[in-house]
This record gives structure tokens, C-alpha cells and sequence, in this order.
């Protein structure tokens, strides 16, 4: 049986800005949910995140440092992004509470982002927990279906972005159970 990836992150300034790390326990589960299984130093390979019906494009790299210098390094792995990629756009929009508390340098509120595997290789589940909700509620909601979701696919196009971001053509993707 194939083991769940579920990554809880509190947001940070990181995740606005270029992404969400992901701990060294993890990156043995992680790689049983990558088609090309897990990453060299240096790689990087195109995801996609799910966030609201929405698709996303993202990158998952494996750091690349040197070895002779850090040899008990651990091995660093993130979901990549830029700041004015649509996903971070969105992203400050859902926390948009506590990305102002950090811009200013404040602590931010109890957020967090649950990123879990689907039932598609490569392909990422994002869930925002604002403000301490509770994760055992939005665990009873996912993978509740048995089977596997049709997804019906529509282009679409969104003005609603942070002004920092520019028009961006987005794919809308509804899961049909």
C-alpha cells in the first residue's frame, strides 16, 4: 500500500517568497508519490499543486552544495516557486493576515498549509488552515473517495492576483467523484 505524503507547514516568509521546504524524514515518502522516484543532488523536476481547483505549476529541487565542504550536510528539498508566481500570489491572498504581521516584522497568526499526496503522480494537494483550525477535521475530508477522481480541465483567465503579480493563464480543474 502506498504511503500518504501530508507535509504541515506553518506559514513563513519563505513561503510567500520562494517556496516550502520539506524535512529529511519526508523525502522517502515523498519519492514514492514522484514518477521518476527520488531526486539527485541537484535535480529538479516540474509538480503540480492543487490548490482551490486550481492548477499550479511548481518546481520540487534537491539542493545542490558541496559535498567535500559539508559532507554530513543533509540533503535539502524544497516545492519551488517564485514571488510573483501565481501560486505565492495566491497564497499571500489566503494568508493575507499574516503576510502583513510578517512584513512589518510581527509574528504571523496560527496558519498553516497542509500539503498531502493525490492519486496522480507529481501532482500535490494544498489545504490553508487559517488561524489554528483544526488539522483532524480537514483529515476526514480528504480521501474520503475510494476511487480516483475524474478531473475535467477548462482554461480560464484571472484578474483577481495581487498587484504584484502579473495576468497569469490559469487551468481550472474540478474533481468529478
Amino acid at each position: 500500500m502506498l504511503e500518504r505524503f501530508i507535509l504541515q507547514k506553518r506559514v513563513d516568509k519563505s513561503m510567500f517568497r520562494e517556496g516550502i521546504a520539506v524535512p529529511a524524514k519526508l523525502h522517502q515518502t515523498l519519492s514514492t508519490h514522484l514518477s521518476g522516484g527520488r531526486l539527485e543532488r541537484g535535480e529538479r523536476r516540474p509538480l503540480r499543486f492543487f490548490l482551490e481547483n486550481v492548477e499550479y505549476e511548481v518546481t520540487l529541487r534537491n539542493e545542490d552544495f558541496d559535498r567535500q565542504k559539508n559532507p554530513n550536510h543533509v540533503e535539502i528539498w524544497q516545492f519551488n516557486y517564485r514571488a510573483r508566481s501565481p501560486i505565492a500570489c495566491r497564497l499571500r491572498e489566503i494568508f493575507s493576515s499574516s503576510y502583513q504581521l510578517l512584513s512589518i516584522g510581527a509574528k504571523p497568526l496560527n496558519d498553516m498549509l497542509i500539503v498531502r499526496s493525490t492519486w496522480i503522480k507529481d501532482a500535490f494537494h494544498l489545504e490553508p488552515l487559517l488561524n489554528g483550525a483544526s488539522v483532524d477535521k480537514q483529515e476526514e475530508k480528504f480521501f474520503e473517495a475510494e476511487e480516483a477522481p475524474r478531473i475535467e480541465r477548462n482554461t480560464g483567465r484571472t484578474d483577481e492576483l495581487d498587484g504584484d503579480c502579473p495576468w497569469t493563464e490559469i487551468f481550472i480543474e474540478r474533481l468529478l467523484l
